[in-house]
Formats: structure tokens, C-alpha cells, sequence
């Protein structure tokens, strides 16, 4: 994927959506990631040197030229601003994105830049690592739903990747397919979910083709923004960061999260200001009209989320309308005070007639009229307002308790609704196991009654065919039985009437007899060397059946007895280390108790010696030597 074509150099140019789509129409993911050096040994090699020495300098070379583009292609990305729809959802100018070359590894790759400024800077190869590790690490149950997940995403056409789930059979194969670095496994929600686990950070998807946001949550200490953009099946990864001050971080702990984040973090204040948005625009302040604007914004709204914006709106109205209140009261309309014209000291005009103080009069009782039907009228209207006021008072608490029942009902039917699909998926899942269990179990069953089934079958054919054979040898042998008695009295009867008929007839039997007792013969070893030939075939079949499984055995035997002997030879050998190491320590300590007792024996000795001397001494001084006079012989 050719991502600097889509992506201008220049830090301070912003991305526009023309641009994006252009971006995901054009974005396949490729079969092989991109190598300009071509593998194996390179056909001018030296005389001097050896074909073996020139592979390892080509694979040195390789692998250096590798690391070279890889630094080159890194350099290439800068960071760039988000585009303009992203800054209309976001409602801020601050998120900045940094794209990372679309080899297969793209996910990896924005982690590994996302940790460039922090203690864990792990690189893309070691992230698979990590991930690898951890697989070998899972328990079987947790191992078999991830296997499972790709093979139902196999069966429904939504899996990408190189490598075949359906081959995998234990831990170790699938850790190896993720070791492999490129297109054979590329990185997905379910990469996404493990590596929170392992780095123990929680991630934010800014989901390009829908302009929505899913966060990937464990309750971690730290999070990680990632911007995703699909094109069919699989997508390509960029990191997203926040510019404060001249810097732009990647990574952030909960307790210091900046302003634009939390408020994209908490819903009510992300909706809210939204809302207060789209107050000031629309004419009808519906909540249809709101989530149809909104939905213009971000196309992704689930049904938790309209609930929601509908609650907040609810809210915003009721302050919007009080603030209106607040800053405009109803104030009763003064009434025009007209002159009193009582009050109003006139001269009296001595002059002036009668009929002149009359038409004051009525004039004066014509305004007192007016004025009293303009309060009647005043009063009428301040009992309509209120009237009015009252009236909407109760159909909006009337309004109220109809949506409080309507939300208690939905919730109910909601949690309702939830447990069945939990019940139901748990009984989808124990069935599934159930009958996965049920058809190993009848495999198995299935696959040893056709066993017993074929060797009861060639018991029943071998002892049908022997007793067929004893049964068709008795018959011979009766049959030669009553030959020879019909013959002895055949030949007593000849003798009787004459001895020339007699010796011819016995020449014709005697004939007749070898000719017959030579068939007899010749069927009967025949029969033998059939029956000798099947009873061989069957027992060869025994004893080669007896000698694979001897041979089974005997391997499983020899295989137990090696690891016996080795653990035997093991022990054999810490014991007699320790055997060792005792007697070596009995031996110290016997020398030193030896010495120390020779040395005492020593002083022991000495003093004896000296005291012995001094005794002796003493004898001396105090009695002479007495000469022994030795006894002379008689």
C-alpha cells in the first residue's frame, strides 16, 4: 500500500473526506509485503569464499537494507490534523493523526509509535512477541473461543489473512502464525482486546467509514488513541494524538485526561454540546430531528445512544426554557394612569354656565367606565393565563408520567428481552457443546463397533470355513466306510460263485478303488493345504496385529522407561551430589575434630610429661637412689 500518495508531507494541510474515500477505495491489502532485495544467494559468488559464508553476508545484507527502509518509510510520516468531518464530531481542533506503512503490520506499527515518548517503547516485532507469549499463556477454554471466532469468520467470508485457521490444532501453531511479520497475520479487534490486556492500556477506535467511536475498555490506567479505516474485509491502522502546547501526546493516564477527551469520553457532555449545537439551527426542536442530524454527523448510533440523546434533550429544554423565564418574567401591563380630574385644582370661572359643569360630569363618568371595564378585562386574561399555565403544567406532568411508564415498561421489556438472549445464547453454546461432545462421542463409539464388527466378521468366516471343512471331511470317510463294506460283501458273494469272477471282479474293484481312494486323497489334501493356508493367514494377521500392538507397547514402555531412567539418573545424580557434598562436610568436620582432638591430646601429653618430670624431680631431691643388687645364682 502506497500510503504517501494519499497522504500530503506537509504538517499544517488538514484531510479532507474526498480524499478518505479516495483513500479507502484505493487501500487492498496485498499478499506479500514488499521486499526490493531478492532472497536466497546471489548467483555471482567468489571463488575464494565459501557458499555458506556469502548466504550469511547476502541474509546480513538483507536484513540491513530491511531495517534502512524501514527507518526511510518511517521518516517519510508526519503528523498531519484531522479532517474536517472528524473536527465536527469531535468539536475540537486538537487531534492530530500519524500515518505508518501499510505492510501488514499497521496495527503493531501505530502502537509502536503511539510508545515512542514513553518508558515501554516496544517495536512492532516485539508486540507480536508479547502476543504470542500471552497465547501460549491462555487457558484452553479462552484459546478455543478466539480459534472459533476466526473459523466462524472463515464461514462467513469476513476472515482476511494468509494463514488457515482450520489447520491450527494447538497453542504453539497459532503462536507461530502471529510471530510471522507481514500479511499472513494482520492485526484485529481481537489483537486489539489482548494487547489491553497484556500493556495493561485501554484503546479508543476512531472508525473512519462511519465516523464513530468504539472503545476496546479493561479498566486500564492509560489510553491509547488508534484511527482505523476499513476496505473490505481488513483495514489500516494510524496512531491519533493531542496537541497541548507545542507537543503532541500519545498516551493518557485517567486522573489527567484533556479537556477534548473527557468530553469525548463522558457521552451526556459529548451529546449535550451537540445538542446545544443544533438548538440554535433547527426550527422544530424535535428529538427525531436531533438524532436524524446527528445521525448525519456520525452514522453509527445504537439504540442505547438515541435513548440517551433523547433523556439529555429532555433535560436541555427544560433549562433553556427557564433561562428564557428567568431573563423575561411576566410582568402585569401597567395600566395608563389617566388624569383625576378631581384632583386637579381648577379656578371656578364665575362666568361660565351651568351646562358647562354638567358635560364635565358626564365626561368624568365616562372615563371611570372605561376604566373599569379595561380591569375587568385585565383580570379576565390573568385568569386565562393562569388558566392556561395550569393546564400546561398538567399535560406536561401528565406527558412526564406517560414517558416515565413508557421508559419503565421499555427497560423492563429491555432487561426481559436481555436475559432471554442470555439464556438463549447460553443454551446456544452448552447445545453446541453438547452436540460437539455427542458427535465425538459417537465417532468414537461408531468407529469401535466397526472394529469389533470386522474382526467378529473374520472369527465367523474363519469357524464357518473350518467347520465346513470337518463336516466335508466326516462325510468322506463315511462314505469310504460303507464303500468298503458293500465291497467285502461283494467280494465274499463273488468268491462263493465262482474264483475267476471273483479275481477279475476284485482286479476291477481293486482298480477302482486305488482310482478312487487316489481322488479321495487328492481333494482331501487339497482341502488340508486350503484349510492350513487360512488358519496361517489368519494367524500371520493375529500375530502382526499382536506385534503392533507388542511393538506400541513396547515403544510407549521404552519411552516411560527413558524418562524413568533419565529421572532416575537424575536423582542418582542430586544424590549422590549431596552424598558427596555430606561426606565431604562429615570429612572437614571429622579433620577438625580429629586435629582438635590430637591438639588436646598433644597438650594432654605435654602436661602429663611435665608433671611427670616434676615428680620425679622431686624423688630425686628428696631420697638418694638405692642400687637394686641383683640376686646371685645359687
Amino acid at each position: 500500500m502506497n500510503d504517501k500518495e494519499n497522504f500530503p508531507d506537509s504538517p499544517s494541510s488538514s484531510l479532507s473526506l474526498d480524499s478518505i474515500s479516495s483513500f479507502e477505495s484505493s487501500y487492498t491489502p496485498l499478499s506479500e509485503a514488499p521486499s526490493d532485495v531478492s532472497p536466497g544467494i546471489s548467483p555471482g559468488i567468489s571463488p575464494g569464499i565459501s557458499p555458506q559464508s556469502q548466504l550469511f553476508e547476502n541474509e546480513n545484507e538483507q536484513e540491513n537494507n530491511e531495517n534502512n527502509e524501514e527507518n526511510n518509510e518511517k521518516n517519510k510520516f508526519t503528523w498531519e490534523l484531522l479532517n474536517k468531518k472528524w473536527q465536527s464530531v469531535l468539536l475540537s481542533n486538537s487531534f492530530y493523526v500519524k500515518d505508518c506503512s501499510g505492510d501488514g503490520n499497521c496495527q503493531f506499527r501505530s502502537l509502536e509509535e503511539a510508545f515512542k515518548k514513553s518508558d515501554k517503547k516496544n517495536s512492532h516485532k516485539q508486540l507480536r512477541k508479547l502476543l504470542s507469549e500471552h497465547i501460549l499463556n491462555l487457558s484452553d477454554d479462552d484459546f478455543n473461543n478466539i480459534l472459533n471466532s476466526y473459523i466462524e469468520e472463515q464461514n462467513n467470508e469476513e476472515f482476511y489473512g494468509d494463514w488457515d485457521p482450520s489447520r491450527i490444532k494447538n497453542k504453539k501453531q497459532f503462536a507461530n502464525e502471529i510471530k510471522k511479520s507481514g500479511f499472513n497475520f494482520e492485526g484485529d479487534h481481537i489483537t486489539l482486546g489482548l494487547l489491553s490486556q497484556i500493556l495493561k492500556i485501554d484503546f479508543l477506535i476512531f472508525n473512519e467509514h462511519e465516523h464513530s467511536i468504539t472503545p476496546v475498555e479493561n479498566d486500564n490506567p492509560q489510553i491509547i488513541i488508534l484511527n482505523n479505516i476499513k476496505s473490505g474485509n481488513s483495514g489500516h491502522y494510524r496512531t491519533v494524538g493531542i496537541k497541548t502546547g507545542k507537543n503532541i501526546e500519545t498516551i493518557f493516564k485517567r486522573g489527567f485526561l484533556p479537556e477534548s477527551l473527557s468530553n469525548i469520553l463522558d457521552k451526556n457532555i459529548f451529546f449535550k454540546s451537540h445538542i446545544s449545537l443544533l438548538y440554535e439551527v433547527l426550527d422544530n426542536f424535535t428529538c427525531n430531528e436531533v438524532i436524524l442530524k446527528l445521525k448525519e454527523i456520525m452514522s453509527n448510533l445504537s439504540d442505547s445512544d438515541k435513548k440517551l440523546i433523547c433523556k439529555i434533550l429532555a433535560t436541555f429544554v427544560k433549562e433553556h426554557d427557564t433561562k428564557k423565564v428567568s431573563k423575561s418574567p411576566n410582568k402585569e401591563p401597567k395600566e395608563k394612569e389617566e388624569p383625576d380630574i378631581h384632583l386637579k385644582k381648577k379656578t371656578p370661572i364665575k362666568s361660565k354656565s351651568k351646562s358647562r359643569s354638567s358635560s364635565k360630569k358626564t365626561r368624568n363618568s365616562k372615563t371611570k367606565s372605561r376604566s373599569a371595564k379595561k380591569r375587568t378585562s385585565t383580570k379576565k386574561a390573568r385568569t386565562s393565563a393562569k388558566k392556561r399555565t395550569s393546564t400546561k403544567k398538567t399535560r406536561s406532568s401528565t406527558k412526564k408520567a406517560r414517558t416515565s411508564a413508557k421508559k419503565r415498561t421499555s427497560t423492563k421489556k429491555t432487561r426481559s428481552s436481555t436475559k432471554k438472549t442470555r439464556t438463549s445464547a447460553k443454551k446456544r453454546t452448552s447445545t453446541k457443546s453438547r452436540s460437539a461432545k455427542k458427535r465425538t462421542s459417537t465417532k468414537k463409539t461408531r468407529s469401535s463397533t466397526k472394529k469389533t464388527r470386522t474382526s467378529a466378521k473374520k472369527r465367523t468366516s474363519t469357524k464357518s470355513r473350518s467347520a465346513k471343512k470337518r463336516t466335508s471331511t466326516k462325510k468322506t470317510r463315511s462314505s469310504t466306510k460303507k464303500t468298503r463294506s458293500s465291497t467285502k460283501k461283494a467280494g465274499t458273494s463273488a468268491k462263493k460263485r465262482t474264483s475267476i469272477k471273483s479275481r477279475s471282479a476284485k482286479k476291477r474293484t481293486s482298480t477302482k478303488k486305488t482310482r478312487s481312494s487316489t481322488k479321495k486323497a487328492r481333494t482331501s489334501a487339497k482341502k488340508r493345504t486350503s484349510t492350513k493356508k487360512t488358519r496361517s493367514s489368519t494367524k500371520k494377521a493375529r500375530t502382526s496385529a499382536k506385534k503392533r500392538t507388542s511393538t506400541k507397547k513396547t515403544r510407549s514402555s521404552t519411552k516411560k522407561a527413558r524418562t524413568s531412567a533419565k529421572k532416575r539418573t537424575s536423582t542418582k545424580k542430586t544424590r549422590s551430589s549431596t552424598k558427596k557434598a555430606r561426606t565431604s562436610a562429615k570429612k572437614r568436620t571429622s579433620t577438625k575434630s580429629t586435629s582438635a582432638k590430637k591438639r588436646t591430646s598433644t597438650k594432654k601429653t605435654r602436661s602429663v610429661k611435665k608433671s611427670t618430670k616434676a615428680r620425679s624431680i622431686k624423688k630425686t631431691k628428696r631420697s638418694p637412689k638405692k642400687r637394686i643388687s641383683k640376686p646371685k645364682k645359687v
